[in-house]
């Protein structure tokens, strides 16, 4: 039987992994979307503090919840005009009230100033930190750590499953 510490730190793994999956869907609905409500679900994710690091896309460090959800709101948008993440290989070190995580993405966008649409496929690692919060996990840092970054996605023509 597992101990109650034992229980815990997989209580905490689900509710880390679940909030990076709603860090993802929101952000794929926000972005060409903007709905208030999705404002108040992301700022929800993050810590006051928090940080989010797009150096390698050319965006720099944002800091502080309301500036990472302006980021999403106002300056993505601009150059975005779709995106598609996909997460997945967690790897969730918790102590206590503290975790780091380390996320495997691929995410499809498509630049506002793409020819015809075109879409394009990033590819890389999340290392993120989080904090227990009056017993809430929250994001406190986030570093995109970009493998490729716009790499134009080739189109896949459909084939039939007889085929």
């Amino acid at each position: 039987m597992p101990s109650e510490k034992e229980l815990q730190k997989l209580i905490d793994f689900q509710a880390i992994c679940r909030l990076k999956a709603l860090y993802c869907e929101i952000i794929d609905r926000y972005i060409p979307g903007n709905q208030p409500e999705d404002a108040a679900k992301l700022a929800e994710i993050w810590t006051e503090d928090a940080e989010l690091d797009f150096t390698n896309m050319g965006l720099g460090v944002t800091r502080g919840r309301a500036a990472i959800v302006e980021l999403f709101a106002k300056t993505l948008p601009i150059t975005t005009s779709f995106s598609w993440h996909s997460i997945h290989s967690p790897i969730i070190d918790i102590d206590v009230d503290k975790a780091l995580g380390r996320w495997t993405i691929s995410a499809l966008t498509t630049r506002t100033s793409a020819p015809n649409g075109q879409t394009f496929g990033t590819f890389g690692r999340y290392r993120d930190e989080y904090r227990r919060e009056n017993g809430v996990w929250r994001q406190s840092k986030l570093y995109f750590d970009a493998v490729r970054v716009g790499q134009q996605v080739p189109y896949m023509p459909k084939k039939s499953i007889a085929a």
